[in-house]
């Protein structure tokens, strides 16, 4: 039984009514037909069959059926549909790994919070490609096979995302006060530890990799994307400072 369906019986259409002051049983005003949905439905099926129902009983609360009988509000839903969405906008479907938005949402994030500080926030970009130098098309299970090595040598407190169809991008911060040289030596032993070399039917791959960090707490995300990937295509691994 709702409150909504509760007061609109003894209210009547208009409001206050003889509905207040007339007698009734709860079987009356009690939805006999519910919409049950099991605890393991999923967010978007749950949400399609909320809005499937009539308009009467659309924004009628939801039983869910598990070990305890429990209710959800149809904002329950829309809150949960809402951050589902969220996190797809901002996941790659491929890898499971974080979008370019997001490592570039991530970069702009750790920027901002070490702004006037000594930190310097670091951009690693990995790009897949064949050690012959070959033009390539990088299959869908190389580019799993690399997120997945990539996840494993990751360094804690850093943000790992595909940022393109054979690129890959991590974020971090390095606590300063840090010397520029100290950066870069920092950050050479970061790309080794992500240094990689895959087989494929046509040949060896490699990831490739270039890092650019910010000045002392000072920079601009799409800055530090832009000269890393800009730095992928000269063979000199120089640290830079954006």
């Amino acid at each position: 039984m709702t409150r909504t369906r509760f007061f609109g019986s003894v209210s009547g259409e208009l409001g206050f009514g003889r509905a207040l002051l007339a007698r009734g049983v709860a079987a009356d005003v009690a939805d006999w037909s519910p919409l049950v949905l099991d605890a393991a439905t999923g967010v978007v099926e749950a949400a399609l069959a909320v809005t499937a129902r009539a308009e009467e009983s659309r924004y009628d609360p939801v039983l869910v059926r598990s070990a305890e009988w429990r209710i959800a509000a149809p904002s329950d839903l829309i809150r949960a549909l809402t951050s589902l969405l969220a996190v797809r906008t901002l996941q790659d479907a491929g890898t499971g790994l974080a979008n370019l938005a997001h490592v570039r949402a991530a970069a702009a994030d750790r920027l901002a919070r070490s702004a006037g500080s000594a930190h310097r926030v670091a951009l690693v970009v990995l790009r897949l490609e064949p050690l012959g130098g070959a033009p390539f098309a990088p299959s869908d299970d190389l580019v799993r096979r690399a997120a997945t090595h990539l996840r494993a040598a990751t360094p804690p407190g850093w943000d790992l995302g595909r940022t393109g169809d054979a690129e890959f991008g991590l974020v971090g911060t390095l606590v300063g006060p840090v010397a520029a040289p100290d950066a870069a030596a920092a950050l050479d032993r970061v790309q080794a530890s992500l240094a990689a070399t895959f087989a494929t039917p046509s040949g060896p791959v490699a990831l490739r990799s270039a890092a650019v960090c910010s000045g002392r707490g000072a920079g601009r995300a799409d800055d530090l994307l832009d000269a890393a990937r800009g730095r992928l295509a000269a063979p000199p691994r120089v640290l830079a400072v954006v």
